[in-house]
Protein backbone atom coordinates (compact mmCIF):
# COMPACT_ATOMS: atom_id res chain seq x y z
CA UNK A 1 0.00 0.00 0.00
CA UNK A 2 1.27 3.34 -0.84
CA UNK A 3 2.04 6.49 1.74
CA UNK A 4 -0.95 8.46 0.55
CA UNK A 5 -3.53 4.90 0.84
CA UNK A 6 -2.28 4.60 4.17
CA UNK A 7 -3.00 8.05 5.10
CA UNK A 8 -6.29 8.20 3.56
CA UNK A 9 -7.55 4.66 5.11
CA UNK A 10 -6.58 5.87 8.57
CA UNK A 11 -7.93 9.42 8.76
CA UNK A 12 -11.12 8.94 6.84
CA UNK A 13 -12.06 6.57 9.74
CA UNK A 14 -12.48 10.02 11.96
CA UNK A 15 -15.51 11.79 10.48
CA UNK A 16 -17.55 9.98 13.37
CA UNK A 17 -15.30 8.40 15.41
CA UNK A 18 -16.55 8.32 19.04
CA UNK A 19 -13.35 9.41 20.43
CA UNK A 20 -13.90 13.48 19.03
CA UNK A 21 -13.75 14.39 22.72
CA UNK A 22 -10.49 13.43 22.95
CA UNK A 23 -9.08 15.17 19.92
CA UNK A 24 -10.60 18.13 20.54
CA UNK A 25 -8.93 18.13 24.45
CA UNK A 26 -5.41 17.43 22.16
CA UNK A 27 -6.41 20.06 19.96
CA UNK A 28 -6.73 22.84 22.76
CA UNK A 29 -3.43 21.84 24.03
CA UNK A 30 -1.72 22.71 21.11
CA UNK A 31 -3.72 26.02 20.55
CA UNK A 32 -2.83 27.32 24.06
CA UNK A 33 0.82 26.55 22.85
CA UNK A 34 0.30 27.98 19.83
CA UNK A 35 -0.75 30.98 22.21
CA UNK A 36 1.82 31.13 23.90
CA UNK A 37 4.67 30.76 20.92
CA UNK A 38 3.57 34.13 20.06
CA UNK A 39 -0.08 33.50 17.77
CA UNK A 40 -1.28 36.85 17.07
CA UNK A 41 -4.77 37.53 15.99
CA UNK A 42 -3.84 39.44 12.55
CA UNK A 43 -1.19 36.29 11.62
CA UNK A 44 -1.39 33.94 8.43
CA UNK A 45 -1.18 30.59 9.39
CA UNK A 46 -0.89 27.32 7.18
CA UNK A 47 -2.16 24.05 8.57
CA UNK A 48 0.02 21.02 6.68
CA UNK A 49 -2.33 17.48 7.39
CA UNK A 50 -5.09 19.60 8.36
CA UNK A 51 -7.14 16.44 8.41
CA UNK A 52 -11.29 17.53 9.03
CA UNK A 53 -10.23 21.00 9.89
CA UNK A 54 -10.84 20.92 13.60
CA UNK A 55 -7.16 22.43 14.83
CA UNK A 56 -7.57 24.71 11.74
CA UNK A 57 -10.86 26.13 12.89
CA UNK A 58 -9.28 26.53 16.64
CA UNK A 59 -6.63 28.49 15.58
CA UNK A 60 -9.01 30.95 13.07
CA UNK A 61 -10.93 31.47 16.01
CA UNK A 62 -7.73 33.38 17.62
CA UNK A 63 -6.52 34.73 14.30
CA UNK A 64 -9.55 36.82 13.71
CA UNK A 65 -8.19 39.52 11.81
CA UNK A 66 -5.71 36.96 10.13
CA UNK A 67 -6.14 33.80 8.19
CA UNK A 68 -5.87 30.14 8.08
CA UNK A 69 -5.41 27.87 5.34
CA UNK A 70 -5.03 24.11 6.23
CA UNK A 71 -4.09 22.03 3.18
CA UNK A 72 -4.10 18.15 2.91
CA UNK A 73 -3.47 15.04 0.65
CA UNK A 74 -7.17 13.79 1.36
CA UNK A 75 -9.91 14.96 -0.92
CA UNK A 76 -12.32 13.59 0.94
CA UNK A 77 -10.96 15.23 4.46
CA UNK A 78 -10.57 18.75 2.55
CA UNK A 79 -13.89 18.38 0.84
CA UNK A 80 -15.74 17.74 4.34
CA UNK A 81 -13.54 20.40 6.26
CA UNK A 82 -14.67 22.99 3.38
CA UNK A 83 -18.69 21.83 4.31
CA UNK A 84 -18.14 21.91 8.22
CA UNK A 85 -16.46 25.30 8.48
CA UNK A 86 -18.21 27.14 5.57
CA UNK A 87 -19.30 30.16 7.77
CA UNK A 88 -15.73 31.04 8.90
CA UNK A 89 -14.93 33.30 6.84
CA UNK A 90 -10.79 33.70 7.81
CA UNK A 91 -10.74 29.82 7.12
CA UNK A 92 -9.92 28.42 3.93
CA UNK A 93 -9.12 24.02 2.94
CA UNK A 94 -6.99 23.32 0.00
CA UNK A 95 -6.07 20.04 -1.43
CA UNK A 96 -2.01 20.27 -1.31
CA UNK A 97 1.07 18.40 -0.54
CA UNK A 98 3.60 20.76 1.27
CA UNK A 99 6.57 19.73 -0.71
CA UNK A 100 4.95 20.58 -3.88
CA UNK A 101 2.39 23.15 -2.00
CA UNK A 102 3.19 26.61 -4.22
CA UNK A 103 1.34 29.85 -3.48
CA UNK A 104 3.78 32.91 -5.58
CA UNK A 105 4.02 35.59 -3.11
CA UNK A 106 2.26 34.46 -0.30
CA UNK A 107 3.88 33.72 3.25
CA UNK A 108 3.03 32.64 6.58
CA UNK A 109 3.52 33.55 10.09
CA UNK A 110 2.97 29.99 11.36
CA UNK A 111 3.08 26.70 10.22
CA UNK A 112 1.51 23.87 12.39
CA UNK A 113 2.25 20.62 11.92
CA UNK A 114 0.53 18.29 14.28
CA UNK A 115 0.97 14.47 13.83
CA UNK A 116 1.69 13.95 10.54
CA UNK A 117 5.39 13.69 10.23
CA UNK A 118 5.00 9.95 11.50
CA UNK A 119 2.56 9.41 8.27
CA UNK A 120 5.96 10.50 5.73
CA UNK A 121 9.13 8.51 5.62
CA UNK A 122 11.86 10.33 6.91
CA UNK A 123 13.65 10.57 3.75
CA UNK A 124 10.71 12.60 2.45
CA UNK A 125 10.72 14.69 5.50
CA UNK A 126 13.25 17.61 3.92
CA UNK A 127 11.29 17.85 1.11
CA UNK A 128 7.79 19.27 3.35
CA UNK A 129 10.21 22.20 5.05
CA UNK A 130 11.68 22.93 1.48
CA UNK A 131 7.78 24.20 0.78
CA UNK A 132 7.96 25.73 4.04
CA UNK A 133 11.15 27.51 3.43
CA UNK A 134 9.38 29.10 0.02
CA UNK A 135 6.10 30.31 1.86
CA UNK A 136 8.43 31.54 5.11
CA UNK A 137 9.39 35.19 5.82
CA UNK A 138 12.45 36.38 7.99
CA UNK A 139 9.51 36.05 11.59
CA UNK A 140 8.05 32.78 10.59
CA UNK A 141 7.16 29.96 12.92
CA UNK A 142 7.48 26.16 12.53
CA UNK A 143 5.45 24.38 15.40
CA UNK A 144 5.40 20.35 15.77
CA UNK A 145 3.13 18.57 17.62
CA UNK A 146 4.54 14.71 18.45
CA UNK A 147 3.77 11.75 20.05
CA UNK A 148 6.85 11.28 22.59
CA UNK A 149 9.16 8.12 21.61
CA UNK A 150 8.20 6.42 24.81
CA UNK A 151 4.33 6.62 24.26
CA UNK A 152 4.26 5.93 20.36
CA UNK A 153 6.55 2.70 21.39
CA UNK A 154 4.04 1.74 23.55
CA UNK A 155 0.93 2.45 21.41
CA UNK A 156 3.05 0.36 18.65
CA UNK A 157 3.08 -2.64 21.40
CA UNK A 158 0.07 -2.42 22.58
CA UNK A 159 -3.06 -0.68 20.96
CA UNK A 160 -1.80 -1.16 16.94
CA UNK A 161 -5.11 -0.47 15.70
CA UNK A 162 -5.12 3.05 16.66
CA UNK A 163 -2.49 4.41 14.53
CA UNK A 164 -1.29 3.83 11.09
CA UNK A 165 2.49 4.73 11.40
CA UNK A 166 5.05 4.61 8.54
CA UNK A 167 7.57 6.07 10.93
CA UNK A 168 6.76 4.89 15.10
CA UNK A 169 8.74 6.96 15.88
CA UNK A 170 10.48 9.74 14.74
CA UNK A 171 13.94 10.31 14.70
CA UNK A 172 14.23 13.79 15.91
CA UNK A 173 17.91 14.17 15.13
CA UNK A 174 17.34 13.86 11.77
CA UNK A 175 14.07 15.98 11.71
CA UNK A 176 16.07 19.05 13.40
CA UNK A 177 18.57 18.46 10.41
CA UNK A 178 15.82 18.54 7.81
CA UNK A 179 14.68 21.96 9.57
CA UNK A 180 17.91 23.68 9.92
CA UNK A 181 19.28 22.61 6.58
CA UNK A 182 16.17 24.90 5.45
CA UNK A 183 17.03 27.92 7.83
CA UNK A 184 15.69 27.29 10.96
CA UNK A 185 16.48 27.28 13.97
CA UNK A 186 15.25 25.03 17.29
CA UNK A 187 14.13 27.41 19.99
CA UNK A 188 11.89 25.41 22.47
CA UNK A 189 11.29 22.05 22.81
CA UNK A 190 9.01 20.41 25.51
CA UNK A 191 7.13 16.96 26.43
CA UNK A 192 3.98 17.41 27.69
CA UNK A 193 0.43 15.19 28.79
CA UNK A 194 -2.57 15.18 27.37
CA UNK A 195 -4.81 11.46 28.33
CA UNK A 196 -2.17 10.05 30.21
CA UNK A 197 0.16 11.42 33.76
CA UNK A 198 3.17 10.53 32.10
CA UNK A 199 4.00 13.20 28.85
CA UNK A 200 1.99 11.30 25.65
CA UNK A 201 2.97 14.10 23.73
CA UNK A 202 6.00 16.78 22.89
CA UNK A 203 6.17 20.13 20.68
CA UNK A 204 9.07 21.83 19.15
CA UNK A 205 9.10 25.71 17.83
CA UNK A 206 11.29 26.55 14.89
CA UNK A 207 12.10 30.39 14.24
CA UNK A 208 14.03 31.03 11.12
CA UNK A 209 17.38 32.04 11.56
CA UNK A 210 17.98 35.79 11.09
CA UNK A 211 21.07 37.48 11.59
CA UNK A 212 21.45 39.51 14.70
CA UNK A 213 21.93 43.10 14.17
CA UNK A 214 23.67 43.73 17.68
CA UNK A 215 22.19 42.20 20.89
CA UNK A 216 20.38 43.73 23.62
CA UNK A 217 22.20 43.99 26.89
CA UNK A 218 19.78 43.39 30.05
CA UNK A 219 19.74 45.92 32.48
CA UNK A 220 21.76 46.58 35.44
CA UNK A 221 18.73 45.84 37.77
CA UNK A 222 17.42 42.98 36.00
CA UNK A 223 20.97 41.04 36.21
CA UNK A 224 20.71 41.86 39.83
CA UNK A 225 17.75 40.65 41.06
CA UNK A 226 18.66 37.25 39.56
CA UNK A 227 21.84 37.06 41.15
CA UNK A 228 19.57 38.01 44.37
CA UNK A 229 17.38 35.08 43.39
CA UNK A 230 19.99 32.48 42.61
CA UNK A 231 21.56 33.62 46.23
CA UNK A 232 18.42 33.03 48.22
CA UNK A 233 17.95 29.75 46.27
CA UNK A 234 21.71 28.83 47.24
CA UNK A 235 20.37 29.67 51.05
CA UNK A 236 17.29 27.11 51.21
CA UNK A 237 18.92 24.04 49.51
Amino acid sequence: MEEKDKYFSYYDRFDDNPKKEEFDIGYLHILEKLLGAGLKSDHSVLEIGCGLGELSHLIAQKTKNGHVLGIDISPKSIEKAQERWKDQQNLSFKIAEMKAYESKGNTYDFFVISEILQQVSRDRHFRIFEGIRRHSHQDSVIFINLPTPEFSTWRADNDPESLQFIEPVVNIGDLIKSITDNGFYLEQSMPYSVFYEENDFQYFIFKSLKTLNAPTPKKKWALKKEKLQFNLMNLLM
